[in-house]
This record gives structure tokens, C-alpha cells and sequence, in this order.
């Protein structure tokens, strides 16, 4: 089996937004987890994560050891260990994906505040620029008023020669009227409207503020994770790694053979159909691109061309087959989920299958892969891993959609 590979933080072409696009960008060391899901899929046997063999400084310092011939005593000491140390790794994985999904989230969610506020900024303005055309005009009326005298609407009256010229003048100073008291009640809604954007704004800026700083955290968090896995694989015994890597192929297998014979007795009974269906153009374009980027290393926030983590592989290879969806694996399941959902047996390729760790609770997704027929799918696991093929049954099975039907 390859060493991990170690891949540098994934660089983003994305616009700053101060102290929450530091954080984000500081968490590129992060990487996604494992997956164990869905009770709808549930199985004795999961799947867990490919775990590398260590690298070669660690190879060195255990090949000794590794030369000599495994006593069979010793032998069921590591079986334990690898037990032990699998369950720690998918455990780290899975959080380390969750925390993964979470900054991705709060990134976009960001840029989404950031954006709003420069609206409202552009809205106050506007609002700043009529409150200052409106009370010039109203200064001007005072002024004009002032400059008339207090009785100038009673003098133009009594004043009058003419009864009836007097009479005539009433609907031109009622309209005078009108229009001051008019212009004073636009100075007032313009004003209300300026201190209603300047609330919303800051608001917005107040979220910003919280949103960088809850960022912050979870970053933090995020690179401690990250560290102690690092260390686990660093340090890690090569025989031990085997131990993992043979027990992730025998689970894979199993499920891969679960899940036809699954197929096969659902087929038999009439609740699924004959064969797969077949996939519209830009779906089984979209599976080429995907499939093409097999052994591709995992890297969080990566969307491609050569690193890839799971929602950047499916985003990536949808958007080369035309079809723009969502960034994040959470919004890829929301976008389609209630117009467009898959039952497991009527899966058909290019199909986005979602892990969870709740599968009845959307908002708990973390993980995302493109189905390519026969229960299989392509996706990008978790950090150390490459781009694969693995099997759908898993117990964190949370649902599917169809991106282009």
C-alpha cells in the first residue's frame, strides 16, 4: 500500500472578508472523516477509513521490528491494537469531516453576510443621499417662510381688495400647504428608512463579528484534530497499518456483497427494478469526470483540478458536465432533496448519496459521493486517502438526490 500522501493547504481564490476569511483559510489543514452511517442501509459489518501505512521516516524506525518474524503471541497483541487504534482513527476522521462541512458552511455563510452588508452599505448611502436632498428642500421652505413673515398665508387673505380674489387664492395656499407639510412627511420616511438600513447593517456587522469569531473556535479545534491524527500516522507501527488496511478490505468486500444480494432479493420480489437505470448526458458526464480523478489526494476545501475533498470532487465534476450545484454537501442534499430524491434501489449513475450522523437529520450530512452503478460509488474520503470506488451500504446512509434528471 503507498504512503500517505501529504498534501499542502488548498489555496483559494476567494475574496477576503477579514477576520473570517483569515480563519477559514487557516483551516485548509483540515480534512474529512470517515464514514459509518444510515439506519435505513444498517449492516453488521461498515466499512471504515483506508488508514496509510506510515511515511517513510516512520517506515525506518519500525523496520527492524517489521524484518523479524511476528511471534503468535504478539500476533493477537496487534490485532488488538489495530482494533483500538481503527476505532480512535474513524472516530477523528468523522469528526475531523463534520468540523470540515461546519467551516465550509460558516465560510460561505460569510461571504453571504459580507455581501448582504455591502448591499445595506450601498442602501444607506442611497437613503443618506435622499435624507440630505430632502431637508434641503424643507430648509429652503422654512427659509422662504421665515423671510414671508409668520402671517404671510392670513396677510395674503385679509390683504385681498377683493372678496372674491381672496377666495380664489385659498386652493393655491391650501396647495402650498399641502406641499410643505408633504415634503416634511418625506423628510421623516427618508429619515426612518436611513436608521432602519444603518440597523440592518449593523446587524450584519455584529453576525460578522460572531460568525469570525465561532470560526475561529472551530478552527482551533479543527488543527488539534488534525495534529493528533498526523502524530497517530506518523508514529504509527507499519504492522498495525497492515492490520487496519487488510480489515477495511474484508468489511468493503462484505458490503459490497450485502448490498447485491440486497439488490438481487429486491429484484426478485419486484421492488426494484431489473436493471439500473439509465443516466441522463450530463450525469454520465459528470461520473467520467469524477471517475477519471481517481488517486487523487484528499485535501480539505480542495475543488480540483488535482486535489479533491468529497463535495469539491462532486462540484468539481458536475460543473464539467454544465450543471452548477452547490459547494457543500449539506446544501448539494438541500438543493435537491425535495424535488428531486432517489430511493436507494432506483439509483442510477451520477446520483449524489449522502452520509450523516443522524441519517433522518439533514442538517448532521458531512459526507457526499457520486454513484456509478452497482452499489458503488466514487468519492473522496478523508485525509491520507485518494480519490476511490466504494460501496453505498453503510448505516450513515442519509439519502440521494438527482442533480440533472
Amino acid at each position: 500500500m503507498p504512503p500517505p500522501v501529504t498534501s499542502p493547504a488548498p489555496t483559494r481564490s476567494r475574496p477576503s472578508v477579514g477576520a473570517l476569511t483569515a480563519a477559514v483559510f487557516a483551516a485548509a489543514v483540515l480534512a474529512g472523516a470517515t464514514l459509518t452511517a444510515p439506519a435505513a442501509l444498517a449492516r453488521p459489518l461498515e466499512p471504515g477509513p483506508a488508514v496509510p501505512v506510515p511515511g517513510p521516516s516512520a517506515r525506518s524506525a519500525v523496520a527492524p521490528a517489521a524484518s523479524r518474524a511476528v511471534p503468535a503471541g504478539d500476533l493477537g497483541s496487534l490485532r488488538a491494537r489495530a482494533t483500538r487504534l481503527r476505532a480512535k482513527l474513524d472516530d477523528q476522521h468523522r469528526r475531523l469531516e463534520v468540523l470540515a462541512e461546519d467551516l465550509e458552511e460558516a465560510y460561505a455563510r460569510g461571504v453571504g453576510l459580507l455581501a448582504d452588508a455591502s448591499e445595506l452599505d450601498r442602501r444607506r448611502q442611497a437613503a443618506e443621499r435622499e435624507v440630505a436632498v430632502a431637508q434641503a428642500e424643507l430648509d429652503e421652505r422654512a427659509r422662504s417662510s421665515y423671510m414671508a413673515g409668520p402671517g404671510w398665508f392670513v396677510a395674503n387673505l385679509v390683504g385681498a381688495d377683493d372678496p372674491a380674489d381672496a377666495l380664489a387664492r385659498l386652493p393655491l395656499q391650501r396647495a402650498v400647504l399641502e406641499a410643505d407639510l408633504a415634503l416634511v412627511d418625506r423628510v421623516s420616511r427618508a429619515k426612518e428608512r436611513l436608521d432602519r438600513t444603518r440597523s440592518r447593517l449593523s446587524e450584519r456587522l455584529v453576525d460578522q463579528a460572531r460568525g469570525a469569531e465561532q470560526l475561529d473556535v472551530k478552527r482551533a479545534q479543527a488543527e488539534r484534530l488534525a495534529a493528533e491524527i498526523e502524530r497517530e500516522l506518523r508514529t504509527m507501527d507499519r504492522r498495525v497499518a497492515a492490520l487496519i488496511e487488510q480489515e477495511r478490505r474484508r468489511e468493503e468486500a462484505s458490503q459490497r456483497a450485502a448490498f447485491a444480494d440486497h439488490l438481487a432479493a429486491a429484484r426478485a420480489a419486484g421492488t426494484a427494478p431489473a436493471r439500473d437505470g439509465r443516466a441522463s448526458p450530463a450525469a454520465r458526464k459528470a461520473v467520467e469526470v469524477a471517475l477519471a480523478q481517481l488517486g487523487s489526494p484528499y485535501v480539505w476545501g480542495a475543488e480540483g483540478p488535482s486535489t479533491f475533498d468529497c463535495s469539491g470532487l462532486t462540484s468539481f465534476a458536475y460543473a464539467a458536465a454544465g450543471v452548477t450545484i452547490p459547494r457543500v454537501s449539506r446544501a448539494q442534499f438541500a438543493a435537491y432533496a425535495a424535488m428531486r430524491p432517489v430511493d436507494p434501489l432506483h439509483l442510477v449513475a451520477g446520483d449524489l448519496v449522502f452520509f450523516a450522523d443522524n441519517p433522518s437529520d439533514p442538517g448532521t450530512i458531512h459526507h457526499v459521493g457520486m454513484y456509478i452503478g452497482r452499489g458503488l460509488m466514487v468519492e473522496a474520503p478523508h485525509t491520507g486517502a485518494v480519490v476511490r470506488t466504494s460501496s453505498i451500504w453503510r448505516s450513515s446512509y442519509a439519502g440521494a438526490v438527482r442533480p440533472a434528471p
